[in-house]
């Protein structure tokens, strides 16, 4: 060994030689016993999984002739989420397209319609708009209006390719156990098998409600419109869907985002229904059109002429389209004043900011909510004191 210089031996530091100072075979075979010790005590371990609050810790503790080193992993684990149901597919026809059968639930919750619901809004959210889906529970979806007019919220969502917005997801599920969500893709073609997987929800486990108002998360509803209408009889709750009416011709470009494939849809044009971005369902014909759709053997990816115009024309459902023709706003440059001037029920908003904004001035206007009293002092308003 060099002079001033440490010798390693497998990671373990020898003590050096003096100068000038012979290493015997004695010495060498003494270290030699000292790295064998150290190597051996440092092979040593405990290690101690702990849980709690969900959380899993994994501490080792390595032991030196020195020193006692201690080490920490933490991985935190996933939300508890309620256990759920499985699929009966025993009614479903075996012809039928793999898209039309049930999909697994991956998320679930028994607390969305609990007894005595009427009423339910199914929003149909991606799970990458958190701050949506919070601005609708700061308004209508909100628990102050639920017990005021007795009905719930659903967020019907599917599965997100990246594996941080599946955790996101499941966190926010398991806090305010207002969505579901099954074993599929969110994609845009993928909507008809989001449409299928909450009236299978809603046929199974909100056997009281009569009304369905299906909606997209960027949609804001005037419930106090809505609900006083629902008092006075003019929505529909007996096999209707009630709503805007369109129609048009299938798009044949492969290309296109709305093609639809000669097989699946036969006519070049569509039947009447109901513009998607809101309308109402009658519940009663929930369990009939997700029976038809079960039958069909090519998949169409256009959820709301599908369902409100093809499934609804074959098992002989009605339409609405004149009570509330021009009481829908799809331009959100317009919504706000069209809202507050109280000539649409539902409108398309720009900004959840505005949302909350246009919703909170309804409040005032049907009466729901009154401006802060008067806490100026009393000689304020006596007037100045004095001379000025």
């Amino acid at each position: 060994m060099a002079n001033g210089r440490a010798a390693v031996l497998d990671g373990v530091a020898l003590a050096q030689p003096k100068a000038n100072e012979d290493k015997t075979p004695v010495r060498a075979a003494a270290e030699l016993q000292q790295v064998d010790a150290l190597k051996k005590k440092e092979q040593e371990q405990v290690v101690v999984e702990i849980e709690e609050n969900e959380t899993t810790s994994t501490t080792t503790t390595s032991t030196t002739s020195t020193s006692t080193q201690t080490s920490t992993t933490t991985k935190k684990a996933l939300p508890k989420l309620e256990q759920p149901p499985l699929i009966d597919i025993s009614s479903v026809n075996p012809k039928a397209h793999p898209f039309f059968k049930p999909f697994p639930w991956t998320i679930f919750s028994s607390q969305i319609c609990p007894t005595g619901v009427q009423t339910l809004f199914v929003v149909h959210t991606a799970i990458h708009n958190r701050l949506r889906r919070d601005a609708i529970r700061a308004t209508y979806a909100n628990k102050f209006w639920y017990e005021a007019y007795g009905y719930r919220t659903l967020f019907a969502v599917g599965h997100h390719k990246e594996a941080i917005e599946e955790e996101r997801i499941r966190e926010e599920a398991a806090e305010y156990r207002d969505i579901i969500q099954a074993d599929f893709m969110d994609a845009y073609r993928n909507m008809t098998i989001k449409y299928l997987m909450w009236m299978r929800f809603v046929r199974d486990h909100c056997k009281e409600v009569k009304l369905i108002v299906k909606m997209d998360d960027d949609i804001l509803p005037n419930i106090f419109w809505i609900f006083m209408d629902l008092k006075l009889g003019k929505i529909h709750t007996n096999r209707t869907f009630t709503g805007v009416n369109f129609a048009g011709p299938v798009f044949r470009d492969i290309g296109s985002p709305w093609y639809v494939a000669k097989e699946a849809h036969p006519e070049d044009n569509w039947e009447s229904y109901c513009s998607g971005p809101a309308f109402f369902q009658s519940a009663d014909m929930t369990t009939d059109l997700v029976k038809q759709a079960e039958q069909h053997e090519h998949y169409v990816s256009v959820d709301d002429a599908w369902v409100t115009g093809t499934l609804a024309k074959e098992i002989g459902a009605h339409h609405d389209f004149t009570t509330y023709a021009s009481n829908f706003q799809w331009n959100d440059k317009t919504t706000e004043m069209d809202m507050l001037a109280r000539t649409h029920i539902f409108g398309a908003y720009k900004t959840t900011t505005a949302a909350k904004r246009i919703f909170n001035e309804l409040r005032f206007m049907y009466g729901m909510a009154t401006d802060p009293p008067d806490h100026f002092k009393g000689f304020y308003k006596g007037g100045p004191q004095g001379k000025e």
